[in-house]
């Protein structure tokens, strides 16, 4: 199941934004005014995964508390 379909049928609402692609920043505004920073990796078909995504690294350097799956930068 997708993770927006996912969270429209559990909650919370509109407390949640899920914005996909940004310019660098549009990135940094939205940080500034986040409270935590989620990424839910996957692994794929093909067994592909992410290694340690920017993404997180770069949230955590704004301060930001971070929430990712196991998957990310793991074999499990």
């Amino acid at each position: 199941m997708q993770y927006r379909a996912l969270m429209e049928r559990r909650g919370p609402g509109g407390t949640v934004e899920m914005p996909g692609l940004l310019r660098y920043p549009d990135l940094q505004e939205m940080e500034a005014s986040a409270s935590v920073f989620v990424l839910p990796c996957v692994r794929g078909a093909d067994g592909d995964m992410d290694g340690l995504p920017i993404s997180l690294m770069e949230a955590m350097g704004a301060g930001l508390p971070v929430v990712s799956s196991r998957i990310s930068a793991s074999r499990g």
